[in-house]
């Protein structure tokens, strides 16, 4: 069954709140992750349920923790304040947003839509205009809460993307998994970390790496495969995951293992940060390891 339209309709008793209508709940067609398995709009109330109203007002522009002034928008690729005339210095002309229209900040989507990451939960960076009426459904009390890059705790996503603002796991101080404290702000910290600007994570300031003042950098979050494991980096953390990286030793991020099957049997030796020597960079990849030198490791075949 594909799920009926649903419509964006300013309420009629509440001044200045954006509300999403949804007109038939999803019941069928749904896959693992609650996405239609037809591809259609998600509705926003939970499945079964007598059809609902979720309202929220539009988030005022705010950058890096910081609120935006009247009249500004915060440029998602640098996460700063900019006014109407500064416009230009906020382009979304270089993004790649595959088939969906590319953004630097909410004010280049339409006003039923809003910036959403490109990449998994970032509050900088570039994104896509995406529809609020399409954000997901999470049904369970407090552990639907969000952390709005705002700093705001939202009771769940389909509130948080009414109201326009990129979100974060977890309400705003807390942590959810292993994977850090979500915040808005560095006030919902612990005492001695920072809220990166970028993830929406605490970080302790002797690891910088895990806040890249360049949104278009990578998000560097784990040092050995068993972060990727524990869901302690970002990414794609999980059990079959790897710190990937460039060098031994060094900061990374969790990626999908290649299978070896996808892996040829050209011998290209390398030698892996394990001290194995593999037939190719793709084994030692398949295997979670890094390469330490292109060449068998020392007293290797």
């Amino acid at each position: 069954m594909k799920p009926r339209s649903m419509t964006v309709l300013r309420c009629a008793v509440t001044s200045g709140l954006l509300c999403v209508s949804c007109l038939q709940p999803v019941q069928e067609g749904v896959d693992d992750a609650g996405w239609p398995s037809d591809g259609g709009p998600r509705c926003v109330n939970d499945y079964g349920n007598p059809p609902t109203t979720v309202c929220a007002p539009r988030s005022p522009g705010t950058c890096g923790g910081k609120q935006c002034g009247p009249g500004e928008t915060c440029c998602l690729l640098n996460l700063t304040c900019l006014s109407t005339a500064d416009t230009a210095a906020c382009s979304a002309a270089s993004i790649d947003a595959g088939s969906g229209k590319a953004c630097a900040s909410n004010r280049e989507c339409a006003s039923e839509q809003y910036c959403r990451s490109i990449a998994n939960e970032l509050c900088g960076g570039p994104g896509v205009c995406h529809p609020i009426t399409n954000c997901g459904i999470c049904v369970g009390g407090t552990m639907c809460q969000v952390c709005g890059c705002d700093g705001v705790t939202y009771e769940s996503v389909q509130v948080a993307c009414v109201a326009g603002v990129r979100v974060i796991q977890g309400a705003c101080g807390e942590r959810r998994g292993p994977r850090g404290v979500s915040c808005g702000r560095s006030d919902q910290c612990q005492q001695g970390e920072t809220c990166c600007p970028l993830t929406g994570k605490c970080f302790a300031p002797s690891e910088p790496w895990r806040c890249p003042t360049d949104p278009s950098s990578p998000v560097l979050d784990c040092t050995r495969n068993s972060d990727c494991a524990s869901g302690a980096g970002g990414g794609s953390p999980g059990p079959s995951s790897w710190c990937a990286g460039q060098a031994c030793g060094q900061p990374g991020t969790c990626r999908p293992r290649v299978p070896s099957s996808s892996c040829s049997g050209t011998v290209q030796q390398v030698c892996g940060c394990d001290g194995l020597t593999y037939v190719n960079e793709c084994w030692a990849n398949a295997a979670g390891a890094r390469v330490a030198k292109t060449a068998a490791c020392d007293g290797g075949p």
